[in-house]
Formats: C-alpha cells, sequence, structure tokens
C-alpha cells in the first residue's frame, strides 16, 4: 500500500513539474507572481526543481551518444556507454553549478 502512495505522490510531481515548466514557456506573467507567492529555499528550489530537469537532459545526453549514436549529416558518432555515463555525469554536475552561478549573477 505504502508504495502505491509514492508512486501516485511521485507522479503528481512529476504533473506539478510539467505544467510550471509549460506555465513558465508559455504564459509568464501569470506564473512568475505564483512562484514569488510561494518562495522556497535553495534546497527546496534544486529538488524540487533543477535536480528533476537537469536529470532529464542527462539521461537523454546518455541514452543519445552511448546507446543509439547521433548523426549529423554524413557524419555519425557513438562514444561507449562507460564514456556517455562520465560524459552524462559531469553535465550534470556542470548544469547543476551553472544554474546556481546564473542564479547569484541574476541576485546580484
Amino acid at each position: 500500500m505504502l508504495g502505491w502512495k509514492v508512486t501516485i505522490e511521485s507522479e503528481r510531481r512529476v504533473a506539478n513539474l510539467i505544467d510550471r515548466v509549460k506555465n513558465i514557456l508559455f504564459s509568464p506573467k501569470t506564473e512568475w507572481p505564483v512562484i514569488e507567492a510561494e518562495g522556497g529555499s535553495i534546497a527546496s528550489i534544486y529538488t524540487g526543481y533543477v535536480i528533476p530537469l537537469v536529470l532529464v537532459f542527462s539521461i537523454a545526453m546518455l541514452l543519445a551518444f552511448g546507446v543509439f549514436g547521433m548523426s549529423f549529416g554524413p557524419l555519425s558518432m557513438k562514444i561507449g556507454f562507460g564514456a556517455a555515463l562520465m560524459q552524462a555525469i559531469t553535465m550534470f554536475v556542470m548544469m547543476l553549478l551553472m544554474v546556481y552561478v546564473a542564479a547569484w549573477i541574476i541576485n546580484a
């Protein structure tokens, strides 16, 4: 029973995250006041929004380079899974750092 509740809560969080991203992209004037009213700490913003979005990108990059390969016109590229995994982990960490630095610059 507990696992079922966790699954429903996880699905609800994913749906809320997708809705938040769509609202920021398509109706930012109405969404930013909602975000401002919510408040939140750096940790809650990272765990609720930044990490899941960066993780999706990193997994997509891992699959693109390590499993399926990519082609650019006549050129195609596929690296080994280990190298793609290291690249995805490095990109994950760098993107988390870039979000923090960008937020720090914007706040300044």
